[in-house]
């Protein structure tokens, strides 16, 4: 069983790759579309393991804001049946697609 010390190291290793990974796509995105990445990841609870893939996985859903995201979501269960986690992705101008897990 990992140690309340070894889950806090990874926990503060992930963090540092997802804000090293979240800076460099930064860098060849709009202001507005980088708008878009915080505000999604504002929305999501507990956002982490933030990635690049091929393709997306989940369920299209188009923004107010005319963007579209990709989301797979599942019931997490919990103590009152109301606990969610998943994925959201959204499309980078390169064709690949930044994608994140979140959980509530």
């Amino acid at each position: 069983m990992m140690e309340m010390d070894d889950w806090m190291i990874e926990q503060l290793e992930q963090e540092k790759k997802d804000a090293e990974l979240l800076n460099q796509v930064k860098t060849y995105i709009s202001d507005a579309e980088f708008e878009n990445i915080k505000f999604e990841l504002e929305e999501s609870e507990h956002p982490n393991n933030y990635r690049i893939v091929d393709e997306p996985i989940g369920e299209t859903q188009k923004n107010d804001d005319g963007y579209t995201l990709w989301v797979n979501q599942n019931t997490g269960g919990g103590d009152t049946g109301d606990s969610w986690a998943g994925t959201v992705c959204i499309k980078l101008p390169n064709g690949k697609y930044f994608m994140w897990d979140y959980w509530t």
